[in-house]
């Protein structure tokens, strides 16, 4: 019922790796037939880096069908080069790609300049979208204009934000509420879909 609200669904990060692999592609194949594209958590991506794998993951994705990869530097540090190397090799394995900006844990405020700095080249190089990690998004909770400022730098487009599903609806709606109806929201907890889509169109 959800599924028409519902453009991606991310398999669970690190746990996909103790899946039957013919589970995972079961489930693939069943999200695809509803339209719904699947991708991996940037968690996973993050282990084939420490472990000098990432070829291997971005074949394996490939080969279990799964047609999108996150990239993301959470625990990790790319330096600009890397990053587009990272990318540019991955779409050349066929696949698409989801970059996350930001860290779980930062330590700095962010500034619109430094983030369009960052962000611009990895759009340039292929990149499907931009997901805007969480703990980054809190910094403007007291400052939603900067965060407006951000996402029309950005572009609405290119930029989605990551919520906590434990903070629905409450964080959900305010995002709604700063940045419109349309704006591109992820971690959205299956069973939340559809109250979501009705605070979008003024429902709720």
């Amino acid at each position: 019922v959800a599924g028409q609200f519902v453009d991606l669904v991310k398999l669970p990060t690190t746990q996909v790796l103790l899946y039957p692999r013919e589970w995972v592609q079961r489930k693939i194949d069943l999200l695809k037939s509803y339209g719904i594209e699947v991708y991996t958590g940037g968690l996973l991506f993050e282990i084939a880096w420490l472990q000098k794998k990432t070829i291997s993951l971005f074949k394996g994705l490939k080969e279990i069908g799964c047609p999108t990869v996150e990239i993301s530097e959470n625990f990790i540090t790319l330096d600009a080069p890397e990053r587009i190397q990272l990318i540019q090799e991955a779409i050349k394995q066929g696949l698409k790609v989801i970059y996350e900006y930001g860290r779980k844990y930062p330590k700095a405020m962010l500034h619109v300049d430094d983030i369009e700095r960052e962000i611009k080249p990895v759009l340039e190089a292929g990149v499907d979208h931009v997901i805007l990690e969480r703990s980054e998004i809190d910094q403007f909770k007291d400052n939603p204009d900067i965060l407006k400022n951000l996402v029309q730098t950005i572009g609405m487009e290119n930029i989605v934000l990551e919520v906590n599903p434990d903070d629905f609806p409450a964080y959900h709606v305010w995002l709604i509420k700063t940045l419109g109806s349309e704006v591109s929201l992820a971690n959205v907890a299956p069973g939340q879909a559809l109250k979501l889509e009705q605070f979008r169109r003024g429902m709720g």
